[in-house]
This record gives C-alpha cells, sequence and structure tokens, in this order.
C-alpha cells in the first residue's frame, strides 16, 4: 500500500512539474491556422459551395416517388347488392396484399432566368467567400506571428531592463560610496532615482506585452499552456 501511494504520488508530482509545450514558430502558425477562426471561414466557404449545389440542382429533373401496402381484407358479399357482408364488423380475416406506388419526374424547361441568374449569384458566393476565407487565414498567420515575435521581443527587453537596472543599482551604490569633494550632489541622486524609476516603468510595460502577446498566443493555437521556443532573438 505504501508503494502504490508512494508511486500515485510521484506520478502525480510528475504530471504537475511537466513544462508547458515550447512551439516553434512554424507549429505556432499550423495549430491556429487550424483553429476555430480559420475553421470557421473554411466552414462559411463550404455552406457557399452547398448553395451552389442546391443552384445547380434547378437545371436538372426532381423525381419523387411514393410507395404504400396492405393486407388485403377477406370480405364475402351476403347478397347481389353487397349492401350486406360477412364479417360486418373488423377481424382478422385477410385475403391477400393490397398496395400501389406513385412516380412524379418534374423536367424544368424554362424558368424565366431564375436558374442561370441563381447559378450565377451562388458561384459569386462561393468565390467571394473563398477569398474571404483565403483573407481570414491570412490574418490569422500575422496574428500568429505578431503574437510569438512579441512574446521574444518582450523577453529580450525584459533582460535587458533587468541588467540595467542592476547596473544603476550598482551604481546608486558606488555614489554612496563617494564623500568629500567627489560626494555626489542632490541632482544626480535625483538623476539617478529618475533613471532607476524609468527603467522599472519600461520593465513593467515589457512584462504586460509579453502576458498580452502570450495570451494571444495561446488564443489562436487552442493549447493553454503553449510557450514558445527558446531559440534566441535575432
Amino acid at each position: 500500500m505504501h508503494v502504490l501511494a508512494i508511486a500515485v504520488l510521484a506520478q502525480s508530482a510528475g504530471v504537475a512539474l511537466a513544462a508547458p509545450p515550447k512551439l516553434t514558430l512554424d507549429e505556432v502558425m499550423a495549430k491556429a491556422l487550424a483553429g476555430p477562426r480559420a475553421r470557421t471561414a473554411k466552414g462559411t466557404a463550404e455552406t457557399a459551395e452547398a448553395r451552389l449545389g442546391e443552384a445547380k440542382a434547378l437545371l436538372y429533373p426532381r423525381i419523387s416517388g411514393s410507395v404504400f401496402g396492405t393486407a388485403s381484407p377477406k370480405i364475402r358479399c351476403l347478397d347481389p347488392q353487397c349492401t350486406a357482408t360477412d364479417p360486418g364488423d373488423f377481424a382478422f380475416r385477410y385475403d391477400g396484399v393490397y398496395g400501389g406506388g406513385q412516380l412524379e419526374i418534374t423536367q424544368p424547361i424554362y424558368s424565366f432566368g431564375r436558374a442561370s441568374h441563381g447559378f450565377a449569384a451562388a458561384k459569386a458566393g462561393v468565390e467571394a467567400e473563398q477569398l474571404l476565407a483565403d483573407e481570414t487565414a491570412g490574418d490569422v498567420a500575422v496574428d500568429a506571428a505578431r503574437a510569438y515575435w512579441g512574446v521574444k521581443l518582450a523577453r529580450e527587453l525584459e533582460y535587458m531592463l533587468d541588467d540595467g537596472i542592476d547596473q544603476i543599482d550598482k551604481a546608486g551604490k558606488r555614489m554612496d560610496e563617494r564623500t568629500g569633494k567627489d560626494a555626489p550632489t542632490l541632482q544626480d541622486r535625483k538623476r539617478l532615482a529618475l533613471l532607476l524609476a524609468t527603467a522599472k516603468v519600461q520593465r513593467a510595460d515589457a512584462a504586460a506585452a509579453e502576458r498580452q502577446a502570450l495570451a494571444g498566443l495561446r488564443a489562436l493555437t487552442g493549447v493553454a499552456d503553449a510557450d514558445v521556443d527558446d531559440a534566441p532573438l535575432a
């Protein structure tokens, strides 16, 4: 029992510590183009193609038919006029099967332009929806690339700003060590404080940009914990 509990805990810890999937630019593009936004545009184009098929159907004959069948009751007339029969009420007495069928064929000869105009409109609709689907795919690809490079750029700026903030902190410590005639003036201290505050604000903006780009990347790819690869930003 103890061994089983340890195995379950170890497996749970492994799942909890599993690293999020890190996607390359090509993988981000592929997942985004297979996402709901692109699928919706493709589905709309397919619906337009179905309408084109309906318009084509106006030019071809339509066939409809019906068939029925039932048991034929066995009834015997008791008089020449058959005003009295046997049985007089319902009874489970049958003599053969009775059935029939109907077939109807309709061929349009002239529709006063309705068929040709409907076909032309449906064909134009298909072309328009296909162009819109291509445009949507292009927009998705651009958004995916923007999100991918946005995450990388924001992180690169964070690294640079972290290094800059560290250098400013070191400069402040060196400034505190100066005494006598080399002691920093109040203006020097305020300049350094302003520089440090500006760097921290830029660092916060870069972190916000990273979160925004990462959220967009995850929404486009449909992977809730997706991340970008570790390839350095050129």
